[in-house]
């Protein structure tokens, strides 16, 4: 996998992590909406299964979060050790920023003061320096 398409995989990763939460919000919301039976109401069956069901989906969609939030960490912290090889800190400060903490460009601009235009400079530089660094990496892994 090419450095710049592992990168993306780390802010797809939240996207899809955000995603699952906002499900199991729902879900909860929804547990909470289930009104129990009133005093002198027949009670039916399907009243209990149905909040059997929903707190089966929801304990589903907690550990679809917990596994997301797993892999997110993981993907995080390979994606840290990559940025850190870049020695130029305004450059590394805009991988940093867009990968890891998932800004927008428009943020990272006005956040460090630079045009938007600087800022895709920038981030096209960091992406061109990794890249050849995993290249000799990959060569000097071959050549031993």
């Amino acid at each position: 996998m090419a450095v710049k398409e592992f990168l993306r995989s780390v802010r797809e990763q939240d996207r899809l992590l955000r995603a699952y939460e906002q499900e199991l919000e729902d879900l909860r919301r929804r547990a909470y909406n289930i009104s129990s039976p009133k005093l002198g109401d027949k009670i039916q069956s399907n009243h209990l299964t149905t909040l059997d069901a929903i707190v089966e989906k929801l304990e589903r969609q907690a550990e679809k979060v917990n596994q997301a939030w797993d892999k997110l960490i993981e993907l995080r912290e390979r994606a840290r050790f990559l940025i850190s090889q870049v020695e130029d800190v305004n450059i590394r400060c805009v991988l940093y920023r867009y990968y890891i903490l998932t800004y927008s460009w428009e943020q990272i601009a006005v956040d460090m003061g630079y045009a938007l235009r600087h800022v895709y400079r920038l981030h096209g530089e960091g992406l061109q320096f990794l890249e050849k660094m995993s290249l000799n990496v990959i060569k000097c892994h071959y050549e031993v």
